[in-house]
C-alpha cells in the first residue's frame, strides 16, 4: 500500500512539473529588464547629420489644464517672463444678482499650485503678484497662443502686494480690492457679466520679486474666485458664491529676452550643444538621412529588433530636468505627426522619453520608426519637444553630434 501511494505521489509530481514547463512566451518581468539587453543580433549606431534648435513660437496655450506665471533668467537661456490672462465667469447661465439686500464682505482668488521653479521643497520666495482687470475680453470660443496679449485697464488694480511663499505651498490666495466688489454689484446675465468683467491679467512683478516661475493647476477645484457675502437683514450669516476661473478660458503669454546669449535666431545648428527650452523657447530637430542611406545600402534586408534614441545632456545642463521628451516625424507637407512607437500601445515603462539616471541621458524607444526609415530609405527628420513645455520651466542642454557622447540612435538588427 505504501509503495502504491509513493508511485501515485511521484506521478502527481510529474504532472505538475509538465504543467509548469511551458514554452509559451510571457511579458512577466519585461519591465524589470532594460529592453536593450533582451534581443539577439548585431548592434549598430546611427549618428545625426542634422541637429538644430528651432523656435517654438506658435504655441497654443488656451484650453490646457496647467498654466505658469513668473520670471526667470540665466546666462545660457536669457530672461523668460510668463503672464496669465483669464476669464472670470459665472458658474451657470442663470445670471448673478447682488442688489441692495446683500453685502459683499470680500472676494478671494485662490490658485492651486503644481510646483515652483527653481528650487526644492525647502525653497522660499518673495513674490510681488499683481492682478489687473482686462480692457478687452478673453472670449470663451477663441483660441490663444503664447504670443497673444490682452490690453489691461490700468486704473483697475484688483491686487498688488509682496508676500513670502514656500515651494510646498499648494494653494496661494489673493484678496481682491473693493473695485472688484463694485463690478459684482447689481443684476447681470451671463453675457453681461463677461462683458462687464472682461477678465484678469496675473503677473509677478520682476522689479521686486525673487526669480521664480509658479505653475498653476487650472483643473483643481480650489482654483476659483470665492465671493463672501451676507444679507442685510441677517448679518450673522456668512454665505459664499463661487465664480469660475480654472474652468473658464485662460491662456499664457511667454516673452523671451536672449540678450547676451547665443540664442535668439529661429534656428541654430547644434554641433556641440542643443537647447530644450520650454514656454515658447526651443525644440530640437534631428535628421539621420545620411546614416540611414548608408546603412540601407549595406544592409537592405535588415530587420530591426530594438532601437532607441539617446539624448545625453551636457555637463553644465541643469540637474532640475524636464520630465519627458516627445518625438514627432516630419511629413512630406512639412507637418509633424507622433512617431509610431509613441502611439503604439505596447511600450516599455521608463524608456519612453524619460531621463535614465544610470546612463545619464533621455532614452526613447524608436524601433518602429527606425524600421520605417530603413524601409523607405529616407528621413525627413524628427521634431523633439518637451512634454510639459506649456506649464513647466525646466530646461536642458543636449550634447550635439560632435560631442564626446553625442545624440544618436542605437539599435539591434539581424538579416
Amino acid at each position: 500500500m505504501k509503495l502504491r501511494t509513493g508511485h501515485f505521489l511521484l506521478a502527481l509530481l510529474a504532472v505538475f512539473c509538465m504543467a509548469g514547463c511551458n514554452t509559451d512566451e510571457t511579458e512577466i518581468g519585461l519591465n524589470l529588464q532594460d529592453p536593450s539587453t533582451i534581443y539577439q543580433g548585431v548592434r549598430d549606431t546611427l549618428y545625426a547629420d542634422i541637429a538644430m534648435s528651432v523656435r517654438d513660437d506658435s504655441l497654443l496655450t488656451s484650453g490646457y489644464s496647467m498654466g505658469i506665471v513668473g520670471n526667470y533668467s540665466d546666462t545660457a537661456f536669457g530672461k523668460m517672463t510668463s503672464v496669465i490672462y483669464s476669464q472670470v465667469a459665472l458658474p451657470n447661465s442663470t445670471g448673478i444678482t447682488f442688489d441692495e439686500s446683500s453685502v459683499i464682505d470680500s472676494v478671494v482668488l485662490t490658485l492651486a499650485t503644481h510646483g515652483f521653479f527653481p528650487g526644492n521643497a525647502n525653497s522660499t520666495y518673495n513674490l510681488h503678484f499683481e492682478i489687473k482687470q482686462l480692457a478687452e475680453q478673453v472670449y470663451t470660443d477663441s483660441s490663444y497662443y503664447s504670443t497673444d496679449v490682452r490690453l489691461t485697464n490700468e486704473s483697475m488694480v484688483f491686487y498688488s502686494a509682496s508676500k513670502n511663499y514656500s515651494a510646498v505651498d499648494s494653494i496661494i490666495s489673493f484678496r481682491m480690492s473693493d473695485d472688484f466688489k463694485t463690478l459684482l454689484q447689481g443684476r447681470h446675465t451671463e453675457e453681461e457679466f463677461l462683458e462687464n468683467m472682461k477678465g484678469i491679467r496675473i503677473r509677478i512683478l520682476d522689479s521686486d520679486s525673487d526669480p521664480c516661475m509658479v505653475t498653476v493647476n487650472w483643473a483643481a477645484a480650489k482654483t476659483c474666485m470665492t465671493v463672501y457675502y451676507h444679507f442685510v437683514d441677517n448679518p450673522a450669516d456668512s454665505l459664499t458664491y463661487t465664480l469660475k476661473v480654472g474652468e473658464a478660458n485662460h491662456f499664457t503669454n511667454f516673452t523671451h529676452d536672449y540678450t547676451g546669449t547665443t540664442l535668439g535666431a529661429d534656428s541654430l545648428a547644434g554641433l556641440h550643444r542643443l537647447y530644450f527650452e520650454p514656454l515658447g523657447g526651443y525644440n530640437l530637430k534631428l535628421g539621420f538621412a545620411n546614416a540611414v542611406a548608408a546603412f540601407r545600402e549595406a544592409h537592405p534586408y535588415a530587420a530591426i529588433h530594438y532601437a532607441e534614441l539617446l539624448l545625453p545632456l551636457t555637463a553644465d545642463s541643469d540637474s532640475d530636468r524636464p520630465d519627458r521628451i516627445l518625438a514627432s516625424r516630419y511629413m512630406s507637407d512639412g507637418s509633424v505627426f507622433p512617431i509610431d512607437d509613441l502611439i503604439d500601445t505596447y511600450t516599455y515603462s521608463g524608456f519612453d522619453g524619460s531621463y535614465d539616471t544610470v546612463r545619464n541621458c533621455y532614452r526613447m524607444r524608436v524601433t518602429m520608426h527606425t524600421q520605417m526609415l530603413l524601409r523607405d530609405g529616407e528621413d525627413r527628420g524628427l521634431l523633439l519637444t518637451l512634454n510639459s513645455r506649456r506649464h513647466m520651466a525646466q530646461r536642458a542642454v543636449v550634447a550635439g553630434p560632435l560631442a564626446a557622447n553625442p545624440v544618436r540612435i542605437e539599435f539591434i538588427y539581424s538579416e
